[in-house]
């Protein structure tokens, strides 16, 4: 080999060498700076997820404590219209003896509040008074809005296939807990009849029954949504 040839030949795999060496760190390069990005992407994902979950459980617990309320207060307005309705006349004149209405008030305070009163013999009087609903309509704060939040983000496909059953499930019953409490709401404000208000107040505590059951069964299985 000639000593030109020989200095083209070894120049040649110079730049060779050297554009390998430049397209692989290149590469690499690209490579970390896409596995730089997916990581961190990925990071912010899991922040965004923790957050959502932590407000989720909150939100459930919220609901859990509000809900054993609401029954309470449910159950104590069913009593009230019971009482009503047993001892109100044709004329809707609440007609009792004193013992009974006694006893009532001590068992649901506040609700009922009697203004005036008038003997119709030795063992009844006649009371008006009125109902109060304020504190019972007023009760119902329970919420879906966090799940349905993290639906709206996109963040739902991050969690696995159970807990996103156990979550929809949860979330079915609140909201369907939420909009029968409205349709009671209702009809408490426009003050329909008592029958009415009954049919819709069993139906109402028998799902918040149910609602109340899954808060406490699934409480340990939320804590797999992670």
């Amino acid at each position: 080999m000639t000593a030109k040839k020989k200095r083209k030949f070894i120049n040649y795999k110079v730049l060779t060498s050297n554009w390998i060496i430049t397209l692989t760190a290149t590469l690499v390069g690209v490579l970390l700076a896409l596995y730089l990005n997916e990581t961190v992407a990925s990071n912010k994902i899991q922040t965004r997820k923790n957050k959502a979950t932590k407000n989720i459980k909150l939100e459930i617990e919220n609901n859990k404590n509000s809900l054993e309320e609401i029954v309470e207060n449910h159950h104590a307005l069913f009593s009230t219209i019971e009482f009503v309705t047993t001892y109100q006349d044709e004329k809707e004149r609440l007609i009792c003896p004193p013992d009974t209405l006694k006893r009532f008030l001590k068992k649901f305070p506040g609700i009922f509040t009697v203004t005036d009163s008038i003997k119709i013999d030795n063992t009844l009087y006649q009371y008006k008074g009125d109902v109060v609903l304020d504190n019972i309509i007023a009760s119902n704060s329970l919420s879906n809005f966090t799940w349905e939040s993290v639906k709206s983000s996109g963040l739902s496909s991050t969690y696995d296939f159970d807990c996103l059953i156990l979550l929809e499930r949860l979330n079915k019953y609140t909201a369907e807990a939420i909009e029968e409490n409205n349709k009671l709401k209702e009809l408490l404000r426009n003050r329909e009849d008592f029958e009415k208000i009954k049919s819709q107040l069993r139906y109402v505590i028998d799902l918040e029954r149910i609602l109340l059951f899954f808060y406490e069964d699934e409480a340990n299985e939320m804590n797999k949504c992670s």
